[in-house]
């Protein structure tokens, strides 16, 4: 949560991609070891819910690794679009992608 530089980009094509943003994932450090509901803001029920990681910081015996969160990506989008990329950027993070 605290390497600065991971970003989530979205775009109709890989040379038009922007960085998404949302409520607790900021454009230039989107993946915050948190769980967030569908208005991006912090899930706190369920196991562990209450012990997600504070923007920026990195605190033992939290979450750590994972990143559920809805950010809206749809002045990403263009009418009649058919496909779109998605880009993961890091300066240091390590991840695999689940779900779209």
């Amino acid at each position: 949560s605290n390497i600065v530089g991971d970003q989530l980009r979205f775009g109709p094509n890989a040379n038009a991609t922007v960085a998404l943003f949302g409520p607790r994932n900021p454009a230039n450090n989107f993946f915050q070891s948190q769980i967030c509901n569908d208005i991006g803001e912090l899930d706190t029920t369920g196991t562990f819910g209450d012990l997600n990681q504070p923007l920026g910081v990195a605190l033992a015996v939290r979450r750590q690794g994972w990143d559920i969160t809805n950010v809206d990506a749809s002045s990403s989008l263009v009418n009649s679009q058919t496909s779109a990329t998605v880009r993961f950027v890091t300066n240091g993070d390590g991840y695999a992608a689940a779900g779209f």
